[in-house]
């Protein structure tokens, strides 16, 4: 409920405004002219998304070494299993990935066991709206650019006057 509520809020408009700065850039160029007040407020557009950056490196979830090192040796492990020969419909087939591999299909289950144990260690991130917020207006920021959204901004401006 409380997700639904956020997308409704925050993902909504998000989206509407990255299309918004989309069409703007389609028709155009590359990045709007600014003025004065335009720069400052791409400065702070600029500045924010910095900043988001720096709040977004800190959520990062700490995983434990062990965890990690074993799950991403397991994965690695998958690719190299040996393929096996099975006959398709009266054709003889080489499978290596799948059900028919029952090797491959061993391997995978020890590296989904590796895979839950990682998933462990990082599964209180992003949950509270607070974290989704900061993700969703670095989304925002990432694809409109702060100079598009400030020409945004500065033509809306403009025309209430």
């Amino acid at each position: 409920m409380i997700r639904q509520r956020l997308i409704s809020t925050c993902c909504v408009p998000v989206v509407a405004l990255m299309a918004m700065t989309s069409v703007a850039a389609a028709s155009g160029g590359n990045e709007p002219q600014l003025t004065a007040q335009g720069e400052k407020i791409a400065a702070d557009y600029t500045k924010m998304l910095k900043d988001l950056k720096k709040e977004i490196v800190s959520l990062e979830p700490q995983v434990d070494e062990t965890r990690k090192a074993d799950f991403t040796k397991l994965l690695g492990a998958l690719g190299n299993v040996p393929p096996v020969t099975k006959i398709v419909m009266g054709k003889e087939r080489t499978v290596k990935c799948g059900p028919d591999n029952p090797a491959f299909a061993e391997k995978q289950k020890e590296v989904l066991t590796a895979a839950r144990a990682v998933i462990k260690d990082i599964e209180g991130f992003l949950v509270s709206e607070k974290e989704l917020a900061i993700m969703a207006k670095f989304a925002l920021l990432i694809d409109a650019t702060p100079n598009r959204l400030a020409g945004l901004r500065n033509r809306a401006k403009r025309k209430k006057r």
